[in-house]
């Protein structure tokens, strides 16, 4: 509805007015009428009307003046009909050139002609708010298109740095990116725990999360210091800031990085780990920057929660290695004892954390013990350890939650593999290990047996005396117990499932997968996700 205000001194043609039309049936609604412009202006700011129809000669305020008072007010954008006696021509148009649309007379006044101008004043409202509404979207497209083009700046000076120095500088000349000239140091601030942060749901549209992080970051920095922001990756972002006055000072920087987390975790419910970078002069400077303050927040990983400090108090010692401190966690793996296993789990951690080895190199040596141990089961029946565990060992941020991942992988290699016997002899072995390792290619009798220098006859033989089953039957065996497990993943499709066990061809995945288990693929994958949707 078109919303009208009626605004004449005189009662007869404010009523005359009213009832002229039916102004509901042709999309107007009456909100009111004024007998003088003091009164109008007090409707216009309480019912914000998009037509104001005014007599031009009132008291107090004429019309003329309420027609200069609309026009001066931000907040009216309507239209402005005068209506005049006859004789009233040098107010019409004045009325006119101060912005009026057009003009009634009040003798020759007919319903006609008050619907043709009311139509008319209602279609230019609706062209002029279509027009605002794409000039909107131009500009919001502009800024977006701005805002990506910075935070793209931004990750190719991260991940590539391949820009010379003056090339940098014309672009950020070209996006308004604004550094200080002589030094500057930046925030790294990490979301710890992010997917658990994004299967919570709160933040469907992840745009949102970074414009939030931005807005509450930028609050807190002096007015007088301009800040670049950029999201590197989905839980990773970096803020800029100039290391001068009073940011120079170690126990500031490191005063406003706890209050960031403090906030965000008071705002946003976000747990997030913020490093501080050394200082540096470019932004050429900025990749060795982000690297450095990145590889300090795994120290994370070490203290078991979310961590606040400087790049250079989290220095890891690449140069030790835990591959030679296994022997006791593959002892205990072979005899089968799940109580020492978890306690010289326990002893390798702490000498990594004692040595100050960089995480990865741990979460690596456990993974590469996991997957010889996979392999390993191949001796007894092949079982594959679970992608939600594996996700979770590669993915941990501190050591409970990748402690939690092992403990699980513990309990399902012991009740399925250990204690490890020889059930098989080398050879055999050395063939089972060859087809796990590359079960999702196509694996022929030929590559098996140059992988353990034997006669293709005489390992056939062989291996259906050992294991009681083809070279072939066991192979299937082996890819439908991986796809039974890659088949609770509800983001992977049926096609998928088989191409990543090696089975490209979908009919004949069907065809084994239901002659093996006596049911097809889609049912199995089906009754798994019915039973984890049970409460």
């Amino acid at each position: 509805m078109i919303k009208v205000l009626i605004v004449d001194d005189e009662k007869i043609i404010r009523i005359g007015l009213k009832m002229m039309i039916p102004w509901e049936q042709h999309g107007f609604e009456l909100i009111g009428a004024a007998e003088d412009g003091e009164a109008a202006m007090a409707l216009v700011e309480q019912y914000k009307p998009d037509i104001v129809i005014t007599d031009l000669k009132m008291p107090r305020i004429n019309g003329l003046e309420l027609i200069q008072k609309l026009k001066d007010m931000p907040m009216f954008n309507g239209k402005i009909i005068a209506i005049s006696n006859y004789g009233e021509y040098d107010l019409v148009r004045e009325a006119m050139k101060l912005g009026a649309l057009d003009y009634l007379l009040k003798v020759t006044l007919k319903p006609e002609n008050l619907l043709d101008i009311l139509n008319n004043a209602s279609s230019q409202l609706s062209n002029e708010k279509q027009k605002k509404e794409i000039e909107r979207k131009k500009e919001v497209a502009q800024i977006e298109n701005l805002m990506l083009a910075r935070k793209n700046f931004f990750k190719d000076l991260v991940y590539f740095g391949n820009m010379s120095e003056s090339e940098i500088e014309l672009q950020a000349q070209k996006l308004n990116v604004q550094i200080d000239t002589k030094r500057n140091f930046l925030f790294f601030v990490t979301i710890d725990d992010y997917m658990k942060t994004m299967r919570s749901g709160k933040w469907a549209q992840k745009h949102l999360l970074a414009f939030s992080i931005s807005n509450i970051i930028s609050e807190m920095v002096d007015d007088s210091f301009f800040i670049e922001f950029s999201e590197i990756s989905e839980r990773d972002y970096i803020f800029v800031l100039p290391d001068r006055n009073k940011y120079e000072r170690e126990s500031v920087k490191l005063q406003l990085a706890k209050r960031i987390a403090e906030l965000l975790k008071l705002y946003l419910s976000l747990d997030v780990s913020v490093v501080i970078s050394p200082s540096f002069v470019s932004l050429q400077q900025v990749k060795e920057a982000y690297w450095t303050c990145k590889e300090a927040a795994e120290l994370r990983f070490y203290k078991n929660h979310a961590i606040v400090t400087h790049a250079r108090d989290a220095v890891f010692d690449g140069k030790k290695s835990l591959i030679h401190e296994l022997n006791d966690i593959l002892s205990h793996i072979r005899t089968g004892n799940e109580e020492e296993l978890l306690c010289s789990f326990d002893a390798l951690y702490e000498k990594a954390k004692q040595w100050l080895v960089h995480p990865s190199h741990f979460k690596k040596v456990i993974i590469t013990v996991i997957d010889n141990w996979e392999a390993l089961s191949a001796q007894h029946e092949y079982h594959v350890l679970s992608e939600k565990v594996r996700k979770q060992l590669n993915r941990s941020d501190t050591i409970s939650e990748f402690k939690e991942a092992f403990v699980q992988a513990v309990n399902y290699f012991s009740q399925n593999v250990i204690p490890v016997s020889p059930k098989y002899r080398r050879e055999i072995r050395a063939v089972i290990a060859f087809m796990v390792k590359h079960i999702e290619q196509r694996i022929t009798l030929h590559m098996i047996a140059c992988e353990v220098n034997m006669n293709e006859s005489y390992l056939t033989r062989l291996f259906k005396k050992e294991t009681g089953k083809t070279i072939v039957n066991f192979l299937n065996e082996l890819r439908l117990e991986k796809a039974c497990e890659l088949l609770k993943n509800p983001d992977l499709s049926i096609k998928e499932v088989a191409e990543l066990v090696g089975i490209p061809d979908p009919f004949y995945f069907n065809r084994i997968f239901n002659r093996t288990y006596g049911l097809n693929p889609t049912e199995f994958k089906k009754n798994h996700l019915k039973s984890t949707d049970r409460p």
